[in-house]
């Protein structure tokens, strides 16, 4: 399979526009976010990638864009791609991937609705290799296919160095703690030690002469000597054997913990006869787990912020998306009106007649249409100007359009001053009455037209035809009848409505 063109089948887009209108799209929290961010076409390119992208894998302003998702990964990483991420987010938008974290053994696989997340490598222009972490989702199209693959990136090198320092730091404690010689002592049932070992001796900077035959007791902080003394209380015949681990006082000033491992030996009679006790300095160990506890608790809220960086960012794509739909329908709903006048036009016209026309064929219904026409506008326009002749359309237009009250009935701009309304489910009668309607709506405007020989005001001439078509009709015949209607009310003399009958 080509890197450059993935299988379709495993491709998770369908097209959006190139960068940089693809810019267009994202918040500016995107471009400015350090988060490196990426979305990518149904052929498997870059058609936006934010600067945090661009400088995580060296390359310059605008360079990414446009070139292959799998260019950014090593070879390895390039068939993980290709075998995982990219089918996970084909399969659909509610299928996903779950992934291990970074570290673990299973490989990410397939999980319903959770898009895809995993660690891969990641490969600069100049070959650099890093381990990054991806979370890919795919926003939805067309019939449940993804429309376009949305990835989400980190640089984790210095994550995977910490946790690396982690293991070995914690392997050179545990080496320590295996080197380490314990500490033996035994004691009698009155507390006095009868035997110390060097290692014993040593830590707690006593010699053997100062600690044989008394009852040591070394200082401890806080309650660590009262837990002490409870746990050996606790040993007997029946709980032999016991562990505690506790802080001591050196007498240089170190507080130091100790872990025992205390055995009670009694004699044939069954009485007590001594304590044999086994220590080990375990404050690198503590320690490191305390280290341990901060790594673990500073990664967990690095997660977490993680988490919620993602689901605003979610949050501000939807955003995003919703936007570029909602624009969409307006330049749609645009390109079907008239700039000038802003009824509907030509096109509108034409696209919706035709629907309007087979509606009525399967219905048996009448549909009429009445054209409309501004009797002498050419000399309204050499008298007061263009500007004043496109004002009188725009108020021609909002007249025309009053009268029309039914959802279905529509008024658009036919050419130059000549308008038509579509008036689905209605007979020649009642075209009629809307028509005269329209001509006493246009003429109450009382726009002033000096120029006219027909009266001091602005007017119209209406045509009005009725048709009851049939599957194998054309609607330009119920449009040419109120043409020819027109026709004949200019003829008759202008300012009038005149009709072409009904079929």
């Amino acid at each position: 399979m080509s890197q450059d063109a993935p299988d379709k089948g495993q491709t998770p887009g369908e097209g959006l526009p190139p960068s940089p209108e693809a810019w267009d799209l994202c918040p500016a929290a995107v471009r400015a976010s350090g988060v490196a961010v990426c979305l990518w076409d149904g052929q498997g390119r870059l058609i936006l990638a934010n600067p945090a992208f661009e400088r995580l894998f060296a390359r310059g302003q605008g360079q990414a864009v446009g070139r292959p998702l799998l260019e950014f990964f090593n070879p390895a990483s390039q068939e993980m791609v290709l075998r995982q991420v990219l089918p996970a987010l084909a399969h659909g938008v509610a299928a996903g991937a779950q992934a291990p974290g970074p570290g673990q053994d299973q490989p990410p696989g397939p999980a319903s609705g959770q898009g895809w997340e995993g660690e891969l490598v990641g490969q600069t222009a100049q070959g650099r290799q890093f381990p990054l972490w991806l979370r890919a989702d795919a926003a939805p199209g067309q019939e449940g296919r993804p429309r376009f693959g949305l990835g989400f990136l980190w640089d984790i090198s210095r994550q995977k160095a910490l946790e690396n320092e982690l293991r070995q730091s914690q392997a050179r404690y545990l080496s320590m703690l295996g080197d380490q010689i314990e500490l033996i002592c035994r004691s009698g049932p009155d507390g006095a030690l009868t035997f110390v070992n060097e290692a014993y001796c040593r830590f707690f900077g006593k010699t053997r002469q100062e600690l044989l035959g008394h009852a040591f007791l070394p200082t401890f902080p806080g309650d660590d000597g009262l837990a002490l003394a409870r746990h050996l209380a606790s040993l007997n015949r029946d709980n032999p054997l016991g562990s505690i681990e506790h802080r001591v006082v050196l007498p240089d000033g170190q507080v130091r913990w100790l872990k025992w491992t205390t055995r009670v030996i009694h004699d044939r009679g069954g009485d007590f006869a001594e304590f044999q006790s086994v220590g080990r300095d375990i404050t690198e160990r503590r320690q490191a787990e305390d280290e341990l506890r901060e790594a673990r608790a500073h990664l967990e809220q690095r997660v977490a912020k993680r988490t919620a960086a993602l689901e605003d960012t979610n949050q501000r794509l939807a955003q995003v998306v919703g936007e570029l739909q909602a624009a969409q329908e307006e330049q749609r709903r645009l390109s079907f009106l008239d700039g000038l006048t802003g009824v509907a036009n030509r096109r509108f016209l034409d696209q919706q007649l035709d629907l309007e026309w087979r509606r009525a064929a399967r219905e048996r219904a009448s549909l009429a249409v009445v054209m409309v026409d501004i009797d002498q506008f050419k000399a309204f326009n050499d008298t007061y100007g263009h500007l004043a002749g496109d004002d009188c359309l725009r108020r021609v237009a909002v007249a025309l359009a009053q009268v029309l009250r039914r959802p279905a009935d529509f008024l658009a701009r036919y050419g130059g001053e000549e308008f038509a309304a579509v008036l689905p489910g209605t007979g020649l009668e009642g075209a009629l009455l809307l028509a005269e309607q329209m001509r006493g709506q246009v003429e109450g405007l009382a726009i002033v037209h000096i120029s006219s020989t027909l009266a001091p005001v602005a007017t119209v001439s209406l045509g009005v035809a009725a048709r009851v078509p049939a599957n194998h009709d054309d609607p330009q015949a119920v449009i040419a009848a109120a043409d020819t209607a027109l026709y004949q009310a200019k003829q008759a003399g202008r300012n009038r409505v005149a009709s072409a009958g009904q079929d």
